[in-house]
């Protein structure tokens, strides 16, 4: 090892990929500490951990393969299981008020999904200017048992990318 591979700890080599399952951004927009969401039952974590995204409006995808396990009429929120994951998510703040105002339902409940594929389009101007906060929280309901689970750190992100692993 080096001098400067000594200062810098390796800094620049290839990170280890995760191992584990990934769960993958269901939206474009800034992704936030699910601590910080308006929403106490959300912020507590009373329902399990995750992140949350402020959403630049567009589809909201699923974040992992598996089965589309719940999906509320109104479109505001939806569950994907894959094997021993169970990840939901919850488009906007109390936004089930909105009665399917601002959400197109692109999916069926039971439908096997891909990761990245739209299952709700949410117009994220309409859901704020009812009124309503439009963030976007990505909750782990179910997690690999014995795995410990990382958490992607805030900024911008897209669909796609992953913003939780196990490891």
């Amino acid at each position: 090892m080096g001098l400067f591979d000594r200062m810098f700890k390796g800094a620049g080599k290839a990170q280890k990929a995760p191992e584990g399952p990934r769960v993958l951004s269901p939206a474009d927009g800034e992704l936030v500490a699910i601590e910080s969401v308006a929403d106490p039952v959300f912020a507590e974590k009373t329902m399990g951990d995750g992140v949350a995204i402020v959403p630049v409006g567009g589809p909201l995808a699923a974040p992992v393969d598996g089965t589309l396990s719940a999906l509320f009429p109104t479109g505001h929120a939806f569950g994907v299981e894959a094997g021993d994951l169970s990840v939901m998510v919850h488009g906007g703040i109390d936004t089930v008020d909105l009665e399917g105002v601002g959400f197109e339902v692109a999916a069926a409940q039971g439908d096997a999904v891909t990761a990245g594929q739209t299952v709700v389009t949410m117009d994220a101007d309409a859901v704020r200017a009812a009124g309503y906060d439009p963030t976007v929280m990505v909750v782990v309901l179910e997690a690999p048992a014995g795995m410990t689970m990382r958490k992607r750190g805030p900024g911008p992100v897209k669909v796609g990318e992953p913003v939780i692993w196990f490891e």
